[in-house]
Formats: structure tokens, C-alpha cells, sequence
């Protein structure tokens, strides 16, 4: 009447260590006028241009030493846009940030360097090859940003923009 017991599944890997960041590549403000039914606010749209990342040191299940050990990354784009007006009230509010991927990203695994243990040169060879991608990239990310999320909402909410806004500031890193 006794069942054998389930069988023991094996160890999963060993997380060792993991690093996390947010790494930017580029932001621009664009000032603007808002006009609805004849009141104005000022405004400023801030986007960001970054890369999440992340690399994960690992040891296989039932070793013992960091002989086997592999590192892994992930690295995803990403364009984040904060709108914030300067109410007629003089008040400076600003919406949630809002963050949507870009479709670009690196990922991989190496072994580890015994040398070496806490150096993880190609995944930050990896990360900065994203990085060169999205500083060239990031003017048009912008704009698409722009076109398909912030204009879409000021129409539904029924507001225009001045003509003639201040020029926008974009920067890189």
C-alpha cells in the first residue's frame, strides 16, 4: 500500500550573482505650448532613450567549483516618455513615466574566464554595441515615439499645439 517516492528532481543552477542597471543613451525635452478651448499651458515632453540590463553568473547543478561557471546577459531598448505641464495655476505636474520596448536587444552566454571571474567582456561588448545602435537610432525613436503615442493622445484629448514651439533639446551619451 506504499507508493514510491517521486523521484528527486536535480538541482537547478546556482544564481551566483546578478547585475542590473538601466544604462541611457539619449533624452530630449520639447517644450511646447498646449491650447484647448482658448486656455494655454506650457509643457514638456521628456523621452529617454536606455537599454535594461542584465547579467547573471550561473554554476551548472552538482559542481563544486567555478571550473563550469557561465555568465549571461540580456540587454532590451527601451524609449520612456514623461509628459509635464505647468498648469494655469502655475502648478508643474507630471503623467507616469511610460516605457515601451524598441524592439532591439542583445543576448548571450560565455563561459566564464577563471582569471577573470567578475569581468563579463563580451556581454559588455554586447551592451555597448546596443548602446552605439541606439544613440544613432535615437532621433528616429523619437519621432515615432511622437507620432504614435504622444499626438494620439493630445487629439483624443482635443488639444492642439502652438505653432512655432521651442526647438526641441536632444542630447546623447
Amino acid at each position: 500500500m506504499w507508493a514510491d517516492p517521486a523521484p528527486v528532481a536535480p538541482p537547478a543552477e546556482v544564481i551566483l550573482s546578478r547585475r542590473e542597471a538601466n544604462v541611457v543613451t539619449a533624452t530630449q525635452d520639447v517644450p511646447m505650448v498646449l491650447v484647448k478651448a482658448g486656455r494655454r499651458e506650457d509643457a514638456v515632453t521628456r523621452r529617454v532613450v536606455f537599454a535594461a540590463t542584465e547579467v547573471t553568473l550561473v554554476r551548472p547543478p552538482g559542481e563544486t567549483t567555478g571550473a563550469k561557471d557561465v555568465y549571461r546577459w540580456t540587454h532590451q531598448a527601451f524609449v520612456q516618455r514623461v509628459l509635464c505641464v505647468t498648469s494655469i495655476t502655475g502648478q508643474f505636474l507630471c503623467a507616469a513615466p511610460q516605457s515601451e520596448p524598441v524592439g532591439d536587444g542583445e543576448a548571450g552566454s560565455a563561459p566564464v574566464d577563471p582569471a577573470r571571474p567578475d569581468a563579463f567582456a563580451q556581454a559588455d561588448a554586447a551592451a555597448e554595441r546596443l548602446a552605439a545602435r541606439l544613440r544613432t537610432r535615437a532621433a528616429a525613436l523619437f519621432d515615432t515615439d511622437r507620432k504614435t503615442r504622444l499626438d494620439p493622445l493630445l487629439k483624443a484629448a482635443g488639444v492642439t499645439v502652438a505653432p512655432e514651439p521651442r526647438a526641441a533639446v536632444a542630447r546623447t551619451r
